[in-house]
């Protein structure tokens, strides 16, 4: 992320022609649905959603198959993929 950020900043000061408003913006919109897909899937999963690797299955857990979770198998990595791409270009 400070590398991305560096080099932005870089780009913004030595090249400038290179930032297309309209491109930048398009990537804001879709660093901004990746951080808010990611979001929902933990608000939707309650306490089924956990930042650990979990190799049994925990008895209070229980399967999400509505909201984001009826769209994309895993909608926390899909909205942190669009986010770390997209955040780094």
């Amino acid at each position: 992320m400070l590398a991305a950020c560096i080099e932005h900043a870089a780009e913004l000061r030595w090249a400038p022609g290179l930032k297309l408003p309209a491109v930048s913006w398009a990537g804001l919109v879709a660093v901004a649905a990746g951080e808010l897909l990611r979001k929902a899937a933990m608000v939707q999963a309650r306490h089924n959603f956990t930042h650990m690797i979990q190799t049994r299955k925990r008895p209070e857990h229980t399967l999400v198959t509505s909201g984001v979770y009826a769209w994309v198998r895993h909608p926390g990595y899909v909205g942190w993929t669009i986010w770390a791409l997209l955040i780094c270009h």
